[in-house]
């Protein structure tokens, strides 16, 4: 028997969780902004990229798949190298998965926020977004 210190991969674990903090802060700040705007209607000052149908698609799809699914996949990433007790198979994989991911929903809310979508309720983003996601 060897005492040999297993070695976990959390670096990945640590900046996914990194940026769904971000993705929750940035989706929640987003909500509130849509909730001043149905208090003041014009805060938007006429800019179509601050108004209602743009902002709220951004909210949702912010908090789901950004704040949502980055910490699902860091919480995929931490247990199953914990439950099994052996590191990643593919790190460099989970780290291309990590900025993928976040490049992903970074291009899906700017499209959002330029006015693509495609109307559903939760899967507004246009269809090369959907495929990827």
């Amino acid at each position: 028997m060897t005492n040999k210190k297993q070695y976990y991969h959390d670096d990945v674990v640590k900046r996914l969780v990194e940026f769904s903090v971000v993705w929750a802060v940035l989706g929640m700040v987003a909500g509130v902004y849509v909730a001043a705007e149905l208090l003041w209607p014009t805060i938007d000052f006429g800019q179509p990229w601050l108004s209602f149908g743009r902002l709220r698609p951004l909210h949702t799809n912010g908090i789901i798949f950004g704040f949502g699914v980055s910490a699902l996949m860091a919480t995929a990433f931490y247990s199953v190298q914990r439950t099994s007790h052996v590191p990643l198979f593919a790190p460099r994989l989970a780290w291309f998965l990590c900025y993928a991911w976040q490049v992903l929903v970074l291009a899906g809310g700017l499209s959002l926020l330029a006015g693509y979508n495609t109307s559903k309720e939760y899967a507004e983003l246009e269809w090369p977004f959907d495929v990827a996601i």
